[in-house]
């Protein structure tokens, strides 16, 4: 009986199926692919490995794209990759071999936190904080410089990182009077990380904005990921404020 070999996974990134497209990783790109791997100012180029099937994802024809190596392969083999559909865009991942923040890392010198933080994926992701944001010294109307100002394009994490700093601090202060004056017989104390879980809620669409300055991933990405669970979403907040309560909350993870 002849043995059947299976190609080699040269690359664990997230591979994209464009319906009835033809034409290499660089070519007529939806944005939403664009908004994922072309942060150019850290680097990132268009570089990457296509393939032209007839019978894709959704018995479709198109391309089926990687970023990586032009050498990779990328071929459509539904009993090895999971495919799940974003609109008019596919996206899938190799079953046995599912991206790590080692892989999707964006190029260049990543912008540091306070540090590497293991979330419900089991693994290490580092997470910015607002002081190291990208930034630029400012200057007054009287030509002294007024400080640091976060750039344009990370400002909104900066506003962000200030509103839920100021939310878990009135959080705490909440807690802290409602135990001081509690008298009933039998008061019930929450725990930090239950009262964590009922009074700090954040979007999605700020965890991954987080992880999208350091990591090539996007809402959907993240999703096929399995994340975030609302852990994340608490770490990565209270990080992004430079402020973490105890490192049972998030540990981190010295290199």
């Amino acid at each position: 009986m002849e043995t059947i070999k299976k190609p080699i996974v040269t690359s664990m990134e997230f591979l994209y199926f464009i319906p009835n497209h033809r034409g290499g990783a660089a070519d007529s790109l939806p944005q939403e692919i664009h908004d994922v791997w072309g942060r150019n100012d850290k680097g990132d180029k268009y570089s990457g490995a296509s393939a032209w099937t007839a019978k894709g994802p959704g018995g479709l024809e198109g391309s089926i794209i990687m970023r990586g190596s032009p050498a990779a392969h990328v071929g459509f083999e539904p009993n090895r990759q999971t495919w799940k559909k974003f609109g008019s865009l596919w996206i899938g991942l190799w079953s046995d071999y599912r991206p790590t923040p080692d892989d999707l890392k964006r190029c260049g010198e990543q912008t540091t936190g306070l540090g590497y933080y293991r979330l419900s994926d089991g693994n290490s992701w580092l997470l910015p904080t607002v002081s190291a944001l990208p930034s630029y010294l400012g200057y007054d109307d009287d030509g002294q410089p007024s400080g640091k100002i976060v750039t344009r394009q990370y400002r909104h994490l900066q506003e962000l990182g200030a509103q839920w700093f100021d939310k878990f601090v009135a959080a705490v202060d909440k807690s802290d009077a409602k135990t001081a004056t509690d008298d009933s017989e039998n008061p019930k104390e929450e725990t930090p990380e239950e009262n964590r879980s009922t009074t700090l809620r954040c979007e999605t669409s700020d965890f991954v904005a987080c992880l999208a300055i350091n990591y090539r991933v996007g809402p959907h990405e993240v999703s096929l990921l399995e994340m975030p669970l609302p852990f994340d979403i608490q770490v990565a907040t209270l990080v992004l404020s430079d402020f973490v309560l105890d490192r049972d909350v998030a540990k981190k993870k010295s290199d």
